[in-house]
């Protein structure tokens, strides 16, 4: 049986649910059938083209919005052909924020961070690294002055194994640091004003 509920003209905004089909269930088709939602989008009912899909999003300024592939546990945005665990076919922001002072609780929130030390020492505390597998900031200095820079650690925390702060000495020099779950580590250290660049 399906359960299909629409305008009365039959064109626009239906909702669809199929359990012959999949299950199938589509929400807000426009006129031309196209189904802005859809969840179990099997290839023989899917009208946006033949793949084959678990979940898809789509609106009338495109029609390759958001897609999940679940036979290949694969996310696409912007593409129906992701090549990796997440696909983006597009440009991709990141949080980024200036910090001044020595106040600074970096949160889930944070990603790019640029610390002002101009008019004072700076320093950016790491939260807790417990719940924070895979989190990654990237830390950047943005002035010479004779004030510090400093990235310090969680209480008895470290990274890679040492409990002292990280300090940006060097104008533009840079430092990104990825959480494991269980301890944080450096993963990237660049030195922009060790050649004078």
């Amino acid at each position: 049986a399906k359960l299909v509920v629409e305008e009365t003209d039959g064109s626009d905004y239906r909702v669809v649910i199929d359990p012959n089909n999949g299950p199938l269930i589509q929400f807000g088709n426009d006129a031309a059938n196209n189904a802005y939602m859809t969840i179990g989008a099997y290839s023989s009912i899917n009208n946006l083209d033949t793949e084959t899909r678990d979940f898809h999003l789509f609106g009338t300024n495109t029609t390759t919005g958001f897609y999940f592939d679940e036979s290949l546990s694969r996310f696409g945005f912007l593409t129906n052909k992701p090549t990796s665990t997440l696909t983006v076919t597009g440009s991709f922001a990141k949080a980024i924020e200036t910090i001044t002072g020595t106040s600074n609780n970096i949160g889930p929130t944070h990603s790019t961070i640029l610390m002002d030390a101009s008019s004072g020492n700076c320093a950016a505390q790491l939260p807790a690294v417990a719940g924070t597998a895979g989190r990654i900031y990237t830390f950047k200095r943005g002035n010479n002055s004779g004030n510090t820079c400093k990235i310090m650690t969680n209480g008895s925390e470290t990274v890679d194994g040492d409990s002292s702060d990280n300090t940006i000495d060097t104008q533009y020099n840079v430092l990104s640091i990825q959480s494991t779950g269980t301890q944080w580590f450096l993963i990237g250290e660049i030195h922009f004003g060790d050649d004078g660049g």
